[in-house]
C-alpha cells in the first residue's frame, strides 16, 4: 500500500533539531540509542527508532544500543539488527548491541564512569573492551549524542537527570504522544535538545529522510479514521435534524 500523502504534515522544530544534529555529526561519531519502551508502545516508537537508525547508518555513525526496559530488549535488538543488515553495517565495528540491565539510574551512572565495566560483554558474549567500536568510547562523555526513546519511567527523564545533567552529554528524546507534555519542560530548558513525539513525529522524520515508512502509512490510517468519525457525526446530526422536521 502506498501513502495517500494527505496535506497538513509539517515538520516541527523539535524533530528538525534532531535530524539536523545527526546530519551534522562527522562520520565515525558515537551515537547511543536507548530503547526505553516495550512492545505495548511499538506502534509509535518503533518507527522513530527505525528512522533514526537509518539516518545514523547513512551518516556512518557508530551506533551503541542499550535499554532501561528489559521487557523491550528483544524488540529493540530486532529493530537494530534489521536496520544494520539493511545498511550492511558490521557488528562490533559499526554498531554494538550492549543489551539491557535493570537499575535505571544506576545503569546510567555506571556508564558515566566506565562503559565496559557496566557492560562487560555485548549480547553475543564478546568482551566489549575488545570491540573496535569501543576504542574511542570509555564513558558517556565519549558520545556525541544520546537518544532515549521512552514510553515512561525510567526513560528520558532518567537520562536527563543522571546522564545529560551530570555528564553534560548532548541528549535527545522520543516518546509517545501521551507522554510528550511531560518532556516539554526539558525541551524548553535546553536539557533535551530535540524531541520526537508519537507517530506524527516519526512521520515527520521519515519525511525529512524522504522515506515512506510505517509512520507515514500509519498517519494515513489516523487521518482516514478522523475523516470517518467526522462523517459519522455529520450523518448522525443530519438524521437527527431530519427526524425533528418530520
Amino acid at each position: 500500500a502506498h501513502p495517500f500523502h494527505f496535506p497538513g504534515l509539517s515538520i516541527t522544530p523539535p524533530v528538525q533539531a534532531l535530524y539536523d544534529r545527526i546530519e551534522k555529526l562527522p562520520p565515525g561519531s558515537n551515537l547511543l540509542l536507548s530503547f526505553d519502551f516495550d512492545p505495548a508502545s511499538k506502534p509509535e516508537l518503533e518507527p522513530q527508532a527505525k528512522a533514526i537508525l537509518r539516518h545514523a547508518f547513512q551518516r556512518h555513525l557508530v551506533v551503541f544500543a542499550t535499554g532501561l526496559w528489559q521487557t523491550g530488549w528483544g524488540l529493540a535488538q530486532r529493530i537494530v539488527q534489521d536496520c544494520a543488515d539493511q545498511a550492511k553495517a558490521v557488528d562490533g565495528q559499526d554498531y554494538v548491541l550492549l543489551g539491557s540491565q535493570p537499575g535505571g539510574a544506576i545503569v546510567i551512572l555506571g556508564m558515566g564512569q566506565d562503559l565496559a565495566k557496566t557492560f562487560p560483554q555485548d549480547v553475543r558474549g564478546h568482551a566489549t573492551r575488545d570491540l573496535p567500536a569501543m576504542k574511542a568510547v570509555k564513558t558517556l562523555k565519549d558520545f556525541q549524542l544520546v537518544v532515549s526513546l521512552g514510553a515512561g519511567v525510567p526513560g528520558p527523564d532518567a537520562w536527563v537527570q543522571f546522564g545529560g545533567d551530570r555528564y553534560k552529554v548532548p541528549l535527545a528524546a522520543g516518546t509517545t504522544s501521551v507522554n510528550a507534555t511531560t518532556l516539554q519542560p526539558y525541551l524548553q530548558s535546553g536539557q533535551v535538545l530535540a524531541l520526537v513525539s508519537g507517530m506524527k513525529g516519526a512521520a515527520e522524520y521519515e519525511s525529512l529522510m524522504k522515506e515512506e515508512g510505517s509512520a507515514t502509512k500509519g498517519m494515513d490510517s489516523l487521518a482516514l479514521g478522523a475523516f470517518l468519525l467526522i462523517a459519522l457525526v455529520l450523518a448522525a446530526n443530519a438524521a437527527a435534524l431530519a427526524g425533528r422536521r418530520t
